[in-house]
């Protein structure tokens, strides 16, 4: 069995490499690169669309897998997505993630990341490998009512998305024929976000998921083309392509054998960090999971507002 999962890496970031016979790192927006590792496979040659990076994130690295690379199943974890494939238990954060403060080879080890032989028993038993879905409910999101995965899109607005994107997009699903409307629209009215784009899906799933997040993506492309608004919020589209992994998951874990696994978040993934960056990094954890616990909620939003300015 030929399975592929590539690693989507920032240029701007020289992370920790997880790598192994089937799992490749990438750079993802390649084309820009001035001084970056030259030795790490980019996602600019062959057919690609590396000039959108800026727009699309990781789906850059994601179309050039689709368009390139030959397998029986295929694959995609972000520098600091990962997913578990072990039994281990670690701290779990809002996003219902397995929160590591460091990514280095002692996580790795621990939660069996590059474990190939792992990785592809489960692929003999499922079609899909997807992350374990976020109950928005409990994503720490204190100055707004989040009850559903549209409300968790809507709280972006003014922040990473036009005002009114979402029902701006939902539209336009309707108006281009979009295969799996109602799923959309029944999707973003449940509490369980299906996101961050992270798989490993057979061939065909790969294929039929990439035919539906492109060509829905060239449709909005050209219908967004004047919408200035999107100059201002770039990666706006990029999230769009998201929500549609979303729809199209919800609607394949309908008849297609799946499994849901822990996906883990890295809050620092620097192959080298000073023993003073690491107690920052340690300080500024600790001291906030503290306050969650101790402090009235009010009040913590109001620290992080502060903090944040």
């Amino acid at each position: 069995m030929n399975v592929k999962i590539c690693v989507s890496h920032r240029l701007d970031i020289e992370s920790y490499v997880v790598s192994s016979e089937i799992i490749t790192p990438v750079l993802c927006g390649a084309v820009y690169d001035k001084e970056y590792n030259k030795k790490m496979q980019g996602d600019n040659q062959g057919n690609n669309i590396s000039e959108k990076r800026i727009n699309l994130g990781e789906f850059t690295v994601e179309y050039w897998m689709w368009k390139n690379i030959k397998a029986d199943y295929y694959g995609l974890c972000h520098y600091r997505r990962y997913f578990s494939f072990s039994n281990a238990i670690g701290y779990r954060n809002g996003d219902n993630h397995i929160f590591e403060l460091f990514l280095n080879s002692r996580a790795v080890r621990k939660y069996m990341m590059n474990n190939d032989e792992k990785i592809k028993s489960l692929c003999k038993d499922y079609e899909i490998i997807i992350p374990e879905p976020t109950d928005v409910t409990n994503v720490p999101i204190y100055d707004a009512e989040i009850k559903t995965v549209k409300n968790i899109w809507e709280y972006k607005y003014g922040k990473d998305m036009p005002y009114n994107m979402i029902d701006i997009f939902i539209s336009s699903l309707k108006h281009m024929n979009f295969p799996l409307y109602n799923e959309a629209v029944e999707y973003l009215s449940t509490k369980y976000h299906i996101g961050y784009n992270c798989f490993i899906v057979s061939k065909e799933i790969f294929n039929e998921m990439c035919e539906l997040i492109f060509n829905t993506l060239s449709v909005l492309e050209n219908e967004y083309k004047d919408m200035d608004d999107l100059k201002k919020y770039p990666r706006t589209l990029g999230y769009l392509c998201e929500i549609v992994f979303g729809i199209y998951m919800y609607n394949a874990k309908r008849n297609k054998k799946y499994k849901e696994i822990p996906l883990i978040f890295f809050g620092e993934t620097r192959k080298h960090v000073s023993f003073k960056d690491k107690l920052k990094v340690y300080s500024y954890e600790y001291t906030k999971r503290l306050l969650k616990f101790f402090v009235p909620v009010s009040v913590y939003q109001k620290i992080k507002q502060v903090v944040k300015k």
